[in-house]
């Protein structure tokens, strides 16, 4: 689904592809199945991160995470809590939960590649207005939050009809 297993083979890196229990992660929302059963998913990413380092060689410099929809609020999840270990996070189409962005503070400055869809009718079966409260790119108040300076730039992609905006903390 990623192409993530050509690119590895050609540009020589490791990927691992973790799956969550019931098809869930524990991303911080308490909806999944894996929030509401307790399963820690951040203890498991940190032990398969280091489980791959004690077989391969890798630079722990360049471990990255990423996903979609609940894989995207994991991996922004990570983020928040793997800080110390991760060197950027891309999620997609799901950014942080609310309640997680609110108390969240990444031990370490952690780069963020987000990618949203504006016109997404649903996330997970919920409709467009819990996907726009609950799963919105975070802004200027959650780089301020952590000590960043802030800008932003919008830009208009003429052929794609698309919007993409930047922003620099």
């Amino acid at each position: 689904m990623t192409g993530f297993s050509a690119l590895a083979d050609r540009e020589r890196f490791i990927v691992a592809y973790l799956e969550g229990i019931d098809a869930s992660w524990a991303d911080g929302r308490h909806t999944t199945s894996a929030d509401k059963n307790g399963i820690d998913d951040v203890a498991f990413t940190r032990a398969v991160i280091a489980d791959v380092g004690s077989h391969h060689a890798i630079d722990a410099k360049r471990v990255f995470a990423t996903g979609p929809s609940n894989g995207g609020l994991f991996s922004s999840r990570l983020g928040c809590e793997l800080a110390d270990t991760l060197a950027a996070i891309g999620p997609v189409i799901g950014s942080i939960a609310s309640d997680l962005a609110a108390r969240c503070r990444p031990a370490a400055a952690i780069a963020v590649a987000g990618i949203q869809g504006a016109d997404d009718p649903l996330i997970a079966g919920t409709p467009k207005s819990a996907w726009q409260n609950d799963n919105s790119p975070p802004r200027r108040t959650r780089g301020t939050q952590r000590r960043c300076t802030f800008s932003s730039s919008l830009n208009l992609l003429s052929f794609v009809s698309s919007v993409v905006e930047r922003l620099r903390w």
